[in-house]
């Protein structure tokens, strides 16, 4: 079922889609997600988000902070740190 925007607090997660589309927005900018691509939340951040596509199966990992820090140290974050798409 596709779903009309609703707000959350997005925390530090990786989602992934399986099956449908996702939109989630973030101030003005959107970001499309499905089984092509994925989305990285690094932070807490008032987002807006909606099912534009169905049937919806997707599935969202929460990200600790201290195994994200990590990540980012041992990355090319530090040369690269504008934002990543798929």
């Amino acid at each position: 079922m596709t779903t009309g925007p609703y707000g959350a607090i997005s925390s530090p997660q990786f989602c992934v889609i399986a099956q449908g589309r996702k939109r989630v927005f973030l101030g003005n900018e959107a970001f499309n997600y499905d089984a092509t691509s994925y989305l990285v939340a690094s932070a807490d951040l008032p987002v807006s988000g909606q099912v534009v596509e169905d049937p919806f199966l997707g599935l969202s990992l929460a990200i600790e902070p201290e195994t994200l820090a990590a990540l980012r140290r041992h990355s090319d974050y530090a040369n690269n740190p504008g934002p990543f798409r798929a």
